[in-house]
C-alpha cells in the first residue's frame, strides 16, 4: 500500500485482524496504513498527509496543512 521509494519497516495483523505497514522514506520521514477487513484503508503518509477510503464510495485526503478534499466515486465495474 505505501508509496513507491519507501521502504517497509513492519508489517503485520492487529488485535481487530485488520492489516497494517509502517513505512520510511528517503529522508527518514515515517508513515503507516492500515487496510481493513471490511474493504476500508487508511494511510498516513510520510509528509503528514492522510487518505482514508471507506471502499464503498467515499475517499477523504487531508493534506499537511489540513485542507480537505473529498470524492465521491462508484464500485460498480
Amino acid at each position: 500500500m505505501s508509496f513507491q521509494g519507501n521502504q517497509v519497516t513492519g508489517r503485520g495483523i492487529n488485535t481487530q485482524g485488520n492489516l497494517w505497514e509502517s513505512f520510511i522514506d528517503n529522508n527518514g520521514g515515517h508513515g503507516y496504513c492500515y487496510i481493513n477487513q471490511d474493504g476500508s484503508w487508511f494511510q498516513r503518509n510520510t509528509n503528514g498527509s492522510k487518505t482514508f477510503d471507506n471502499g464503498r464510495g467515499f475517499l477523504q485526503y487531508t493534506s499537511p496543512s489540513g485542507g480537505t478534499i473529498i470524492w465521491h466515486y462508484s464500485n460498480s465495474s
